[in-house]
């Protein structure tokens, strides 16, 4: 067992190093500002972006690898119904990250239609 802070990138480059092979990658972190937009600040969004988002983003792209090379693996990316099925009170940011990895995950699958029409 080894402690690792994932929103540092460095630092989970490094432990991959140390990995010879990978069969799951379980993202399950999470971190919830309480307040409304009027009490969040630039600095909450920020840190809640980074736990929430960016953290799988770095774990995922530094991970991937090593299960390619091994032909496989499994990567459980953890999420929440917090703004998808229901809206929480004094859950601004968590709702809206939420929202957004939605957005951007049908943005990316539309972007994958437009080679259907390419010449």
């Amino acid at each position: 067992m080894q402690k690792l802070d994932s929103t540092d990138n460095s630092a989970i480059l490094e432990f991959t190093k140390t990995l010879d092979k990978v069969d799951v990658l379980f993202n399950a972190v999470g971190f919830v500002h309480h307040g409304t937009i009027l009490e969040c600040e630039e600095k909450d969004w920020d840190f809640s972006s980074t736990v929430n988002v960016k953290s799988m983003y770095f774990m995922c792209k530094a991970i991937l690898p090593l299960m390619v090379k091994q032909n496989g693996g499994s990567i459980i990316n953890v999420s929440s119904c917090a703004s998808s099925l229901k809206g929480f009170p004094n859950r601004f940011v968590y709702g809206v990250e939420l929202i957004k990895a939605q957005i951007q995950c049908r943005q990316k699958k539309i972007l994958l239609l437009d080679n259907l029409w390419e010449d």
